[in-house]
């Protein structure tokens, strides 16, 4: 499904230098949701797992647009940090 243009951004740097910051002033700027995930409750040693895991991250993000949408609210996406 097109949701047409986006906005995809990797931010790459030591602990501390604001890379959450700057997600939370992103998002807020554009009028995103912004679902912050801790990346260790992610990702596992099973084969299969960390893909499932990340598929129910986007599928809820998606879930959370939808019913937003139906709404009062204008919303045109999520962003989605993974920390």
């Amino acid at each position: 499904m097109s949701l047409g243009k986006g906005l995809n951004v990797l931010f790459s740097g030591s602990p501390g230098t604001g890379k959450t910051m700057a997600a939370e002033v992103l998002a807020n700027d554009v009028k995103l949701d912004l679902y912050k995930i801790d990346l260790s409750s992610v990702v596992s040693k099973y084969i299969g797992e960390t893909e499932k895991n990340l598929k129910k991250i986007f599928e809820e993000a998606e879930t959370s647009m939808d019913l937003k949408a139906s709404g009062t609210m204008n919303v045109k996406g999520a962003m989605v940090n993974l920390n």
